[in-house]
């Protein structure tokens, strides 16, 4: 592997991030986490609430610059809706997974 492969590598990487869905994802994801970890006052069952708003409200935004029409604007926040509660799904898959995983190596008494 030589460098001009890794700059290739990176650059791919920079496009893919700049993708509008995966910035939803990865942003609807990070406030899901620090909702989790940091904010103890807020219940578990707000979090998806949250997630879906932000996840409407940046749809709207990210995917609907472009056009004026209300059809497109709408259809572009229920996919970044829909993208933020697939953050919040993946985020509890991870959960699960990792508990799991735990329960298999600790000792049975």
């Amino acid at each position: 592997m030589n460098f001009n492969d890794i700059l290739s590598w990176l650059n791919e990487f920079i496009k893919v991030i700049q993708d509008p869905h995966v910035l939803i994802f990865a942003a609807a994801f990070f406030v899901g986490l620090v909702i989790t970890l940091y904010i103890e006052r807020v219940p578990n069952w707000a979090i998806p609430l949250i997630n879906f708003v932000l996840g409407s409200c940046a749809g709207w935004i990210l995917l609907s610059a472009s056009t004026a029409e209300f059809a497109e604007k709408f259809k572009a926040a229920l996919m970044g809706a829909t993208l933020a509660l697939a953050a919040t799904g993946f985020h509890q898959l991870y959960e699960k997974t990792t508990e799991g995983v735990k329960g298999l190596f600790q000792k049975k008494q």
